[in-house]
C-alpha cells in the first residue's frame, strides 16, 4: 500500500510538471495568437501552420524538453484537436521512421 502511495503521489508530480512544460511551450505562446506569427517565430515553422505542420513542430519543442528534464522519459504520442470531431496524432513511431 506505501509502494502504491508513493507511485501515484510520483506520477502526479510527473503530470503537474509535465502540464507546465506544455503551458510553457506550447499555450502561452499559441492560445490566442495569430499563428501565422507566433509558429514561426517560436517553432521555426515555415508554411501553413496545419495541424499537422503543428504537431511536428511541438513534438520536437516537447520531446526534447521531456528527454532533458526526466532521465528516461519519451514523449511517445502528441495529439492535437482542431475541433470537437477533428484531430490529429503523431506518434514517436512515425516521427522516428520517417528519419
Amino acid at each position: 500500500m506505501i509502494f502504491l502511495k508513493v507511485k501515484f503521489r510520483l506520477l502526479l508530480i510527473f503530470a503537474k510538471i509535465l502540464k507546465s512544460i506544455v503551458t510553457e511551450l506550447i499555450i502561452d505562446r499559441v492560445d490566442h495568437y495569430d499563428l501565422n506569427e507566433v509558429m514561426p517565430k517560436y517553432f521555426h515553422m515555415e508554411g501553413n501552420p496545419t495541424c499537422e505542420n503543428m504537431l511536428i513542430a511541438f513534438w520536437w519543442a516537447l520531446d526534447h524538453e521531456i528527454s532533458e528534464r526526466f532521465e528516461g522519459a519519451k514523449l511517445m504520442e502528441l495529439k492535437l484537436w482542431e475541433t470537437a470531431n477533428s484531430y490529429g496524432v503523431l506518434t514517436r513511431e512515425m516521427v522516428y521512421r520517417a528519419e
